[in-house]
């Protein structure tokens, strides 16, 4: 399976990491990183494992998220590529999320 990442996953990745740096320090968002990383892993191994967004936001219909800890990543899989879109903070609301890119954009 091949990875591609949106830009609003690079930006929501930053966002997390300037955050748990901010909070808590480098060490946590390593930790953080890591497990990230392991978990994308393991979506391309099983690519249905994370449950269908529950969310009334219609971007993300049918798309599907993996916890990890206490971050999310919405991805979706299309033939032989996972697509992510969003890796944020379990917390973080999700409408909101996507009021704070539309307004970055403008």
């Amino acid at each position: 399976m091949r990875v591609r990442r949106y830009p609003t996953a690079d930006i929501t990745v930053q966002n997390l990491r300037r955050y748990l740096v901010t909070r808590f320090g480098q060490r946590t968002w390593l930790e953080t990183k890591a497990a990230i990383e392991r978990t994308i892993e393991t979506i391309c191994q099983y690519p249905l494992m994370g449950s269908l967004v529950d969310d009334e936001t219609p971007a993300v219909k049918n798309w599907r998220q993996a916890i990890t800890g206490k971050t999310r990543i919405i991805y979706k899989a299309d033939g032989d590529t996972i697509y992510i879109a969003f890796i944020v903070d379990v917390r973080q609301d999700l409408g909101k999320l996507f009021d704070m890119l539309l307004m970055a954009k403008l």
